[in-house]
């Protein structure tokens, strides 16, 4: 007989609801009894298991898990899976959705961690303690208005990177947010460093250090972003004006940003990091003229630029 239209998706008639490992095995409870009356008449009862073996008993728990579960159910019990989250002002955390196992808490504060093992969920509150052992903090401002720079990210470096034009941040990525652009970095590596600062609309910037003491506390450090440029060039050749003409902006021989010339002669380039550049069109008659160019930490600037033929 046919089910009821109206009864095809109901819990109590529909068989995609079912437990499809219910429906061909006994049920928990009658297998733990079972399992409490013919376990200890084992000779292996209570006796580890080889390697070995122990791996094929995972192996067959993970089948089923698979089998039984949801993707997230799935996830959660998959090895390595983790639970992070944000500590409060106060210190304070928790965790949500847990299922029941024993876990490991690890809570890291700069280059320190600590970490609490044969974690329950349904306890008591556990402690975790971190040690201060040294800081960086300081306010990040706009170099051209002397605003605060407030969405910007701030990271510890190799005293051997360097910041160029060629750098570009996302304006679309995630950045943290900086009250009044203030930062502290806590528990930094050792020795001498760079901090390098990116933030979108600004040129990234990577600032050398001193080496930090143990249990130094050093504050107070200045950061100014330069902002980068809307620029827009008007191409002379003497009184002559320069249109539909290809642009290329080079940064120490290499090609930083292009663009081309307008029916007027004017080139518009966007997001230009401040710095020392030289300025080469390459004509259709296969000359090339040039022309050095300063461009200033502003966020648009406007310039009259008279090329010379190489």
């Amino acid at each position: 007989m046919a089910a009821p239209g109206w009864m095809a998706s109901d819990s109590l008639f529909s068989a995609t609801r079912l437990d499809k490992y219910l429906i061909s095995h006994p049920l928990p409870q009658e297998r733990v009894a079972a399992l409490r009356s013919i376990a200890p008449t084992s000779p292996h009862f209570e006796k580890a298991d080889p390697p070995a073996r122990q791996l094929k008993h995972d192996m067959i728990r993970a089948k089923l898990y698979a089998f039984t579960s949801d993707q997230g159910e799935i996830n959660r019990r998959s090895l390595g899976a983790q639970w992070r989250c944000v500590t409060d002002p106060q210190g304070r955390f928790g965790l949500v959705n847990l299922f029941d196992a024993e876990y490991a808490l690890t809570a890291t504060l700069g280059g320190a961690t600590a970490e609490v093992a044969g974690v329950r969920i349904n306890q008591a509150d556990y402690t975790l303690t971190l040690n201060l052992e040294n800081s960086l903090g300081g306010n990040v401002k706009d170099a051209e208005t002397g605003r605060p720079v407030e969405r910007y990210d701030v990271r510890v470096v190799p005293t051997t990177e360097k910041a160029s034009p060629f750098d570009r941040v996302r304006a679309d990525s995630v950045f943290p947010w900086h009250e009044a652009g203030g930062f502290r970095l806590v528990n930094v590596p050792a020795g001498s460093l760079s901090l390098r600062f990116s933030a979108p609309g600004y040129a990234p910037l990577v600032l050398p250090m001193a080496a930090l003491g143990s249990g130094e506390r050093r504050a107070n450090i200045e950061v100014s972003l330069l902002p980068l440029c809307e620029l827009r060039l008007a191409l002379k050749q003497g009184e002559r004006r320069l249109p539909r003409e290809p642009v290329m902006l080079l940064f120490e021989g290499r090609v930083a940003y292009e663009a081309s010339s307008d029916e007027f002669g004017e080139a518009r380039l966007p997001d230009v990091a401040p710095g020392s550049y030289e300025i080469r069109v390459q004509r259709a008659d296969g000359s090339e003229w040039r022309a050095a160019l300063n461009v200033p930490a502003k966020t648009a600037h406007e310039q009259s630029v008279e090329l010379a033929k190489k």
